[in-house]
């Protein structure tokens, strides 16, 4: 796929009007999925540990930050409506 289509997913005006605090929660559940059938594999032996390990750190370290997001987002959200 070309770099201009897929940026142009971005802009789609649907996409713009969900808010920030949705699309950030619809991250942490596709990561919390992630992880999930990470530890399948693991579980299963299909793949080596060694090999998934480094994908488990990351979705670990990027629900951590998606987290952290969605508090900051909802804190300047809740700051915005006093």
């Amino acid at each position: 796929m070309a770099e201009g289509r897929f940026c142009d997913l971005f802009n789609l005006p649907w996409l713009r009007q969900i808010p920030i605090v949705k699309k950030l929660g619809i991250v942490l559940k596709e990561l919390s999925e992630t992880r999930y059938w990470l530890k399948v594999l693991i579980k299963s032996k299909l793949i080596p540990e060694k090999r998934i390990e480094n994908l488990f750190s990351e979705a670990d370290e990027l629900c951590k930050i998606i987290g952290k997001s969605v508090i900051t987002v909802k804190k300047k959200q809740s700051r915005c409506r006093r």
